[in-house]
């Protein structure tokens, strides 16, 4: 959802309806490297155009998803039918969305006319299946990436790491959690 309420505010601007805006690891860049990104992500997107329903297979990784359920080494409870253990396959077009929004929302970055906040993890990890290390860190997305196209949004920004939180701040151990939570609360106190 952060993607989508940060592409709102830019698309909509003052008329956005809300007095700010509150992210915690939003999807404003895709965690490949450079290559992919430029290149591979947007030829997708374009073959989308064509292909909508071609879809491509996600890796077989189980990190992220045992460092928050409880019945591996997390903490929570939930329906995995909904927020699932194994990453389903994108469509081609998902791609092609996915991509529209991060590089139309970047062009109109400046238009966010409220307040917000871009929270992420400190740190990346790397890797598919579990370690402990999951539980440190942002398995799904690049933190740095995150702190970079969240110093371009809106003009009233706050761009805030929160230490060792997982993808999912809000997911993230209680030290991690009660970290974000103040982040929120206290943005939301000065704006």
């Amino acid at each position: 959802g952060g993607l989508t309420v940060a592409f709102m505010g830019a698309m909509k601007g003052k008329n956005i309806g809300v007095d700010r805006i509150v992210t915690d690891s939003p999807f404003l860049e895709w965690n490949y490297n450079s290559f992919m990104r430029n290149v591979g992500a947007p030829t997708v997107a374009f073959l989308g155009k064509i292909f909508k329903n071609s879809k491509i297979k996600q890796g077989h990784c189980d990190g992220y998803a045992y460092s928050l359920l409880k019945e591996y080494y997390g903490e929570w409870t939930y329906n995995t039918d909904w927020k699932m253990i194994y990453s389903p396959p994108v469509t081609f077009s998902w791609v092609g969305a996915i991509n529209s929004a991060q590089s139309r929302l970047m062009k109109k970055a400046e238009n966010i006319a409220v307040p917000i906040l871009v929270m992420h993890s400190s740190r990346k990890i790397e890797g598919c299946n579990y370690t402990p290390e999951f539980q440190t860190g942002d398995a799904v997305l690049d933190p740095a990436m995150l702190q970079k196209r969240g110093e371009k949004l809106g003009h009233v920004r706050e761009v805030c790491a929160i230490d060792s939180g997982l993808h999912d701040l809000i997911l993230s151990n209680e030290k991690a959690r009660n970290a974000a939570y103040d982040t929120i609360f206290s943005f939301i106190r000065r704006h």
